[in-house]
This record gives structure tokens, C-alpha cells and sequence, in this order.
């Protein structure tokens, strides 16, 4: 089976041909496109001003890191000994504790007042509204209906081993991407669309969605609501040290095309908004 939103690296590490490429039924201008790249960009720049200088993040974390450390030491040594003693016997590590939790706390009321003043300045929210008015475009430009789902659905790059396609990370990123696309049914066609294209699936193609048991990792959150909120919070999505998300199970929407078996990979979370578009439910298979 071919992953749909995914490039094949067996042969050339440095291929960029998405198999997706084969259901492009609609693209926006290069210049909207551009548009938005620019307003992107600066956005990312406002969100690195925002951002506290890297040597007072670095000392940030090293002290809330350090203060919990103490706190757990304190906490342990207290079960043999009470607090009155437990000073008496090291002070300066009550100091310690005190004056990292200290300068953590400062640290983060700096941070939020510095995050809190880029992001409400006029600049930035004109920049967010150039940025909502370009994607506006790009969906417009697309067909992309205003009631369509925003949905995650997950890219990869992959290597086929014993015939069947395995994810590898490229760079500095998770096997699997949870990419923001929109979602809907136009013409008889399942519609996915991103800022460049629209991808028409046609609905008798589709044979049914596969549950996969295995845990994978996702490099980050986009919904508004946190995951460990309702209604994700049943999902049960856990983040590790890294901070990088941990689902389990994933599922893979089968269909075929030209005679070929294709997936499109998608994370737990967005299984009703799947199911409600193709009136399709999950078969267990693996």
C-alpha cells in the first residue's frame, strides 16, 4: 500500500515528489501563495521576539528544573527526620531551593509580560488578520467550502521494507507530522485541502479505515483546545520529556486508485471527524 500524504526516500533520501501529487484536483496562485509565506515568516519573527533572550530561557529552566530536584530531596529526607532538624542540617540547601524557585518565578512573570506585549501589540494583530486574509484567499481560490472540518491528518517520509512502507524521521523531527488541512465531501469527491492544493478522493474508492496498534510520536499540538482536555482527553495523548506527543492507536483511510492500494494516515482525535464525512467505521486488522 502507498502513502498518500507521504514521500517515498527508498531509493533517493533527497526525493520531494509527494505521492499525494497524483490527486491534486485544484491549486491557488504562486503569488497567494507567496503572500502568505512572507506574512509566515513574519509572524515567526514576532514570535521570537516574544520569546524571553536563550541564556534566560537556558537559566529559567535549569532553576525550575533545580527546585524541583531540591523539593523531592527535602520531601525524602523529611520521612526520617522533621523540618526543624532537616535545616539545621543543610541550610544552604533550603536557600538553594528558595532562590532557584525565586528566580524561576521572575523569570516567567518576565516572559509572559514580554509574550503579552508583542503579541497584543497593532503591528502583530495586523499581521495575524494579513495572515487569516491570505489563507481566506487560498481556501476561496480552492472551493473550499466555509463549513468545511479543520482536521490533522499525518505526513511522512518512508523507506518500503518487506513491502511494506516504514516511517523515517528526516532531520530534526518525529517519523510522522500532524499537518493542518481542511476536510470535506463536494461532487460525489472526499476534499482534503492545505495552503497549496485541494486533493479529490472519490468516494467509491474508498474500502475502509484500518486501526493501527502502535504507538507513534507527533511533533507538536494544533488545536486551541489542550490535549489533555475534553474532548481529547480521552484519547489518552501523553508528552515526553522533549515535549513531543505520544498517541496510540493511528488509522489509515484505504482506497485505490489506477488499480493501486493507497492510505491516507490520520491520528485518533480525528476519527469522528472521518467517520462523519465518509459514514465509514473502523475495522480492527492489526
Amino acid at each position: 500500500m502507498k502513502p498518500i500524504f507521504a514521500i517515498d526516500i527508498s531509493t533517493d533520501k533527497k526525493n520531494e515528489q509527494w505521492n499525494s501529487d497524483s490527486f491534486i484536483a485544484a491549486s491557488t496562485k504562486s503569488n497567494k501563495q507567496e503572500t502568505l509565506r512572507q506574512h509566515l515568516e513574519e509572524a515567526e519573527k514576532s514570535l521570537d521576539a516574544a520569546k524571553l533572550p536563550l541564556p534566560l530561557r537556558i537559566i529559567r529552566t535549569v532553576c525550575g528544573y533545580l527546585f524541583l530536584v531540591i523539593l523531592l530531596g527535602i520531601i525524602r529526607a523529611l520521612r526520617d527526620v522533621g523540618l526543624q532538624q532537616g535545616y539545621q542540617n543543610a541550610p544552604w540547601l533550603f536557600w538553594l531551593g528558595g532562590a532557584s524557585l525565586l528566580t524561576y518565578a521572575v523569570l516567567q512573570i518576565l516572559g509572559q509580560k514580554r509574550t503579552n506585549r508583542v503579541m497584543g501589540a497593532t503591528d502583530t494583530r495586523g499581521l495575524l488578520r494579513d495572515i487569516e486574509q491570505a489563507t481566506d484567499e487560498i481556501y476561496r481560490d480552492l472551493q473550499v467550502p466555509q463549513d468545511a472540518i479543520d482536521a490533522d491528518i499525518l505526513t511522512f517520509h518512508y523507506k518500503i521494507k518487506k513491502g511494506n512502507p516504514v516511517a523515517k524521521a528526516v532531520g530534526f523531527t518525529t517519523e510522522y507530522v500532524n499537518t493542518e488541512v481542511k476536510m470535506f465531501v463536494k461532487d460525489g469527491c472526499f476534499c482534503i485541502a492545505d495552503n497549496e492544493h485541494r486533493y479529490d478522493f472519490p468516494l467509491e474508492s474508498f474500502k475502509r479505515i484500518r486501526i493501527v496498534k502502535k504507538r507513534i510520536t507527533m511533533p507538536f499540538w494544533n488545536k486551541e483546545t489542550d490535549f489533555d482536555q475534553e474532548p481529547y482527553k480521552r484519547y489518552n495523548i501523553t508528552a515526553n520529556n522533549m515535549g513531543m506527543l505520544l498517541i496510540k492507536p493511528y488509522y489509515v483511510l484505504e482506497l485505490e486508485h489506477d488499480g493501486e492500494a493507497y492510505g491516507i494516515y490520520f491520528p485518533p482525535y480525528e476519527r469522528p471527524a472521518f467517520e462523519r464525512l465518509l459514514n465509514m467505521s473502523p475495522e480492527e486488522a492489526e
